[in-house]
């Protein structure tokens, strides 16, 4: 039995149906890609797509309006939950549907901006597949 791969790239330009789930993946699309399997019983071909969630490591919530918010790409989840704790462990912010209607944490506390520091974050979603995603890491506020 013989097999080959063939990787077939997407044609700049073009788009994906938007009437499935999985083609939402394809808002944060870094790439993509079709592989072709043949044996001598015939072919069977499948896309692959190489997406990417970019979370910052630093904000400035200086008003200036770069960089002043947490946003966080790969988040379509209305009930995504971010956590975030100073480095005592206090926590300084939740938000159990991050991102709805702009809800963006800007470095602050209780409405009060908190000092320039490490913080620690924690964010829970689901991806557009329905798959439970966790991410952790830092951020450093800096005005």
């Amino acid at each position: 039995m013989v097999f080959f791969f063939l990787m077939i790239p997407r044609p700049p330009g073009s788009t994906l149906d938007r009437s499935s789930a999985a083609s939402d993946v394809y808002k944060r699309q870094v790439d993509s890609l079709q592989y072709v399997i043949c044996d001598i019983d015939g072919c069977d071909t499948a896309w692959v797509y190489i997406s990417s969630c970019l979370i910052p490591q630093g904000i400035s919530p200086n008003g200036d309006g770069d960089n002043d918010v947490l946003a966080i790409n790969c988040i379509d989840d209305d009930n995504a939950e971010l956590r975030v704790w100073n480095r005592w462990g206090a926590e300084v912010y939740r938000n159990q549907h991050y991102g709805v209607d702009g809800q963006l944490w800007g470095g602050t506390y209780q409405g009060e901006p908190l000092p320039d520091g490490t913080y620690y974050y924690c964010i829970k979603f689901n991806d557009v597949f329905g798959q439970s995603q966790v991410y952790s890491g830092f951020v450093v506020v800096h005005r």
